[in-house]
């Protein structure tokens, strides 16, 4: 993860993303803090983590399966994205 890289580096970094209350996120949001990347914009929800499946065949080719639908990459609401400057007005 990007944030976690440049924080390890000590750049100041906010991290930007959902938080599910399960295990997985959880653990996520522990290893963000660890990394000491900011959590200001981080959003916490009930939806289950996003997650990424590997399995891999008889010739150990892998194959992947993501279970997106109803999660916390797929529930953006508006009201949870942090409000940028309007650039036009800055001119």
């Amino acid at each position: 993860n990007t944030a976690v890289a440049l924080a390890r580096r000590r750049i100041p970094t906010q991290f930007i993303g959902r938080f599910s209350d399960d295990a997985f996120g959880t653990s996520l949001r522990l290893h963000l803090a660890r990394s000491g990347s900011g959590k200001a914009l981080a959003v916490r929800t009930p939806d289950p983590s996003t997650m990424a499946v590997v399995s891999l065949d008889a010739d150990q080719k892998a194959a992947y399966t993501f279970y997106w639908d109803g999660t916390t990459n797929a529930g953006w609401q508006p009201s949870e994205l942090p409000q940028l400057p309007d650039e036009r007005r800055q001119h």
